[in-house]
């Protein structure tokens, strides 16, 4: 009888135990590279520090996970915003109505530096740029460079050429930012009333949590005005994870499976590993027994995967690229990982690396300078000395290379990707946001100063907000990014309920794509923080069948 009590009362496995106190260490590790580019393993106060900070994080993190397991208990009404259409509208115009008064304070929104760049590189032509937007790199002749997905730099640009004819290129700018702000609460409106769909239990105050967060949450607010092609994909996001979750609890049919299709494209053309992401998850789908048994819901699935992967590989790069003089994007992007690593060695252990390894190291980037340009949290100060020139041959020599020194030096790997990645789970990074257009930019784009004390009230309000006890917890990614979803399945796994993991399995690609990323930028996680009320509903599951029965 006592024994049952406890178990009730404590409601993790030890199972669950090791594995949240495996994360707890790696986030902990985490944290110090980010903060002192080092473990923090070298002497005794160091590690009894990093033990310290374990042990706290290890404590939270079984105390979320108790709170959230909570959610899955019977509810006293089933109170719910229904899926339906006036719902769904009513929804839009309130998350709209505030997007779009910052989109005023903001006006004419926010960019980055990239934003900038694309539009600058489509709207003068066959202009002569950097091949990766970067001063000093070898210059490429073309109508548009495929560093950045074509599709977005040609809408960003279309809106600035907009704003051109109408007199002011920040009108065309403010208007597809209340456009991008009202897709963006109509497909929070979507995703939220789709709960109501779950059969879950709590599917209220899920909601109610989900409008909070998703409407008051400032951060939220400025990626909705932002014209950056990470919170284009992130609307796409939120419409595609909600028909995967919808695909997988309810069942297939001809209507879902065609969204997923039209989703998944856009998918891949709003992001350069879109199409990669859409052959992992949608494969996934392929185990749900009513999927991979009937012909024609197989079929739409595979379409889903190939359409996808025939418009960036064949038509993209294969047709338009050459006819419309446009610049494939270069290898340096998916390499980058590689480079920071091979370079993180020659920053610790240079006298272990062989002659002949430096000169193939050499040959693919800046050997010589590394410690000048090193930067153990951006890949990019490596990555922009890539040799424009470096062949195929060469680059095979140098994967050789990266595989040689990664056994004879794993803990300096670790630690390089640690540093550009680590943000992402470490406990004290909160959501970084951009506060306005580049100054000094080259397309002449700039804030308008009628509005600027309101601007600064909104960004005070919000370094305010995420240093509130209680409330910051709201304001720090990693509780987005990391803990929801591996708590999350931690649930999912205790309860035995392993058919529904599948719903994860975005989630896990993305937190890989995470791991690879030349930095941890807020901005490449936007999509898993706007999708959060769907990780959190994991939480409120019915023990009952699912349709991967």
């Amino acid at each position: 009888m006592l024994k049952n009590k406890i178990k009730n009362l404590i409601p993790f496995s030890s199972f669950c135990c090791i594995i949240l106190f495996c994360a707890s260490v790696f986030s902990v590790a985490c944290s110090n590279v980010v903060a002192t580019n080092k473990l923090g393993i070298y002497d005794l106060s160091n590690v009894i520090s990093f033990i310290l900070k374990t042990v706290i994080t290890f404590l939270l993190a079984m105390l979320a996970y108790c709170a959230l397991d909570r959610l899955n208990k019977q509810n006293s009404n089933n109170k719910c915003l229904p899926f339906n259409k006036k719902q769904i509208i009513i929804l839009t115009v309130l998350f709209s109505c505030i997007f779009i008064v910052y989109a005023i304070i903001f006006y004419p929104g926010i960019c980055n530096w990239d934003t900038i760049n694309q539009i600058y590189d489509l709207y003068t032509g066959d202009k002569a740029m950097p091949y990766a937007f970067t001063p000093g790199q070898e210059k490429i002749s073309a109508l548009m460079n495929d560093h950045h997905p074509v599709f977005d730099t040609v809408i960003f640009t279309a809106f600035y050429a907009l704003g051109k004819v109408l007199g002011d290129a920040g009108i065309g700018i403010f208007i597809y930012v209340v456009l991008q702000s009202i897709l963006i609460a109509l497909s929070f409106s979507i995703m939220i009333c789709a709960i109501s769909r779950f059969k879950i239990n709590n599917t209220y105050f899920i909601q109610c949590i989900s409008i909070i967060v998703l409407a008051f949450n400032p951060a939220i607010a400025l990626y909705a005005i932002n014209m950056v092609k990470d919170s284009l994909y992130s609307l796409i996001y939120v419409l595609y994870l909600t028909i995967f979750f919808l695909i997988v609890l309810e069942g297939p049919t001809k209507k879902k499976l065609f969204y997923l299709i039209i989703v998944s494209i856009l998918q891949a053309l709003t992001k350069k590993t879109g199409v990669y992401f859409v052959l992992l998850c949608n494969l996934a789908l392929l185990v749900i027994p009513e999927i991979r048994k009937n012909k024609y819901y197989r079929n739409q699935i595979l379409l889903s995967i190939f359409i996808p992967i025939f418009i960036i590989f064949i038509l993209f790069k294969r047709i338009l690229f050459p006819l419309l003089n446009i610049y494939p994007g270069g290898k340096q992007e998916i390499l980058g990982i590689c480079f920071q690593q091979v370079a993180r060695v020659v920053m610790d252990h240079e006298s272990s690396i062989s002659a002949y390894e430096k000169e193939v190291i050499s040959n693919i980037f800046d050997y010589e300078n590394v410690k000048e340009i090193y930067l153990y949290y951006n890949t990019d100060g490596v990555k922009e000395t890539y040799n424009f020139y470096a062949t195929s041959e060469q680059l095979k020599e140098f994967m050789k290379v990266w595989i040689s020194l990664g056994i004879r030096h794993p803990l300096s790997y670790i630690r390089a990707i640690l540093g550009t990645c680590g943000d992402n789970f470490c406990n004290e990074t909160t959501i970084y946001i951009y506060k306005q257009i580049p100054a000094d930019n080259i397309v002449n784009l700039k804030n308008s100063d009628v509005m600027i004390n309101m601007r600064n009230a909104a960004l005070s309000l919000y370094d305010w907000l995420k240093t509130r006890p209680i409330i910051s917890t709201f304001f720090y990614q990693a509780n987005y990014i990391y803990w929801l979803p591996l708590l999350s399945f931690l649930h999912l796994f205790k309860n035995k309920d392993y058919k529904k993991l599948i719903l994860l399995v975005p989630s896990i690609v993305s937190l890989l794509v995470l791991i690879v990323s030349p930095r941890a930028y807020t901005r490449y996680s936007i999509h898993l923080i706007y999708t959060f009320p769907l990780i959190l509903s994991l939480f409120a599951y019915k023990k009952e069948e699912s349709i991967l029965s």
